[in-house]
């Protein structure tokens, strides 16, 4: 394993599941007719100076705007 780099690397997706399926928003409560899911990975380096990714740290499913207020993701197209 690596050294954790302290960068975190976080994404959002449509969630390719109806709200009726997942629930209510997990910010706001509300309905969704459209969920995303945001979540985030650690970036770490190798000792040969590679960096790499390690799984996926849990994750939230809301509107796209409540999950938006996390701060910067990148987008992952459906």
């Amino acid at each position: 394993m690596g050294t954790f780099t302290g960068t975190i690397i976080m994404t959002l997706r449509p969630a390719r599941r109806p709200g009726d399926q997942l629930g209510n928003c997990e910010e706001c409560g509300g309905a969704m007719k459209e969920a995303f899911i945001a979540q985030s990975k650690r970036v770490y380096k190798r000792d040969n100076g590679e960096l790499y990714t390690g799984a996926y740290l849990g994750g939230v499913h809301g509107h796209e705007g409540c999950l938006g207020r996390f701060g910067l993701f990148s987008k992952i197209p459906s």
